[in-house]
């Protein structure tokens, strides 16, 4: 798209979010709100799918939300009538600008976007060739298609939820629990290889109570979760928190003094509050850092989180 006008010329646009992931959604965050505070008459409907949906339902800036018919990942072979179909139904919405951050580049995804947007679209292809001669976060990818719209720099800080009911039921659960200063020990990924095995808990608990007796572990996780780790994942001063939506993990995070975990959207929002972090990767790049100065990393090996070198959590705790 040649001729890119300005956000406050816009009426009605649609943001695409086409990975899915929790983690995704959370490095765009910043860009509904800046829309929104640039030209606050601006209708934003995002289409998107998997954990991405409930993150964003609540989000203030967010006028509709479309739910895109994928389970993960959008293959070239996969959700064919889906797609056009909905496709098909916001092409009469009559958007000014669909924005696609996406790197996607299937024949599926393609033609949806074209039936939606009408070939008025921004992606990626419309920055100037200079950003992407080094390597860039992800946060900056964002950042520099909103700056497209808004024409000037823009606060890219993450946007993270706020819930008075469920802010109110942590505190509430900590309290009662005798819980203050706490460690928080994420043991789950989003698949099997990105999670911790029993191994993996004793080695990094007999790191922390070797540095602190007395440290407090918080534990979260979806109730099936911690039923499957109940019987290992169980120390003094450790407690498991069954967690009912990602909500009220924001606020064990946000309260935490520090985060050990596989997952990169836990590493995201940890990141967002600023809080200290051990994150372990099985593939690392400046594209899914840590936006965070104070965290430390951990590599693994690529078919499984759980095979990394003990030496080098012990250098990244003793660090952090």
């Amino acid at each position: 798209m040649k001729n890119i006008s300005d956000i406050k010329n816009l009426k009605n646009i649609l943001i695409l979010r086409g990975e899915g992931s929790l983690g995704d959604a959370i490095l765009s965050s910043c860009c509904y709100r800046e829309y929104k505070k640039a030209n606050p008459e601006l209708k934003i409907s995002v289409a998107c799918y998997g954990s991405a949906t409930a993150y964003l339902q609540n989000n203030k800036y967010i006028d509709v939300i479309y739910k895109i018919p994928a389970r993960r990942v959008i293959r070239p072979n996969q959700r064919w009538i889906g797609l056009i179909l909905l496709g098909l139904r916001l092409r009469i919405k009559n958007f000014d600008l669909i924005i696609d951050s996406s790197a996607k580049d299937f024949l599926n995804w393609r033609l949806f976007k074209l039936l939606a947007g009408r070939g008025r679209e921004i992606n990626a292809s419309c920055l100037s060739g200079d950003f992407f001669k080094k390597p860039f976060h992800a946060q900056e990818l964002e950042k520099e298609i909103a700056k497209l719209l808004i024409k000037h720099d823009i606060d890219s800080s993450y946007d993270l939820p706020v819930e008075p009911e469920t802010e109110q039921k942590i505190n509430s659960l900590l309290e009662e629990k005798g819980i203050s200063e706490y460690i928080l020990l994420n043991l789950f990924g989003s698949i099997e290889a990105r999670s911790f095995n029993q191994e993996t808990f004793d080695k990094i608990t007999k790191q922390i109570i070797t540095k602190n007796p007395n440290a407090q572990i918080v534990i979260p996780g979806m109730p099936a979760q911690i039923e499957r780790v109940k019987t290992w994942a169980q120390i003094k001063n450790s407690f498991l928190f069954k967690t009912a939506n990602v909500f009220e993990l924001f606020e064990l995070i946000k309260r935490s003094s520090l985060v050990i975990t596989p997952d990169t959207a836990i590493i995201h929002i940890a990141s967002g509050y600023k809080i200290k972090t051990i994150g372990f990767y099985n593939a690392y790049s400046a594209y899914n850092a840590p936006y965070n100065t104070q965290s430390k990393i951990v590599i693994t090996d690529k078919n499984s989180v759980n095979n990394f070198k003990t030496q080098d959590f012990t250098l990244a705790y003793e660090q952090i």
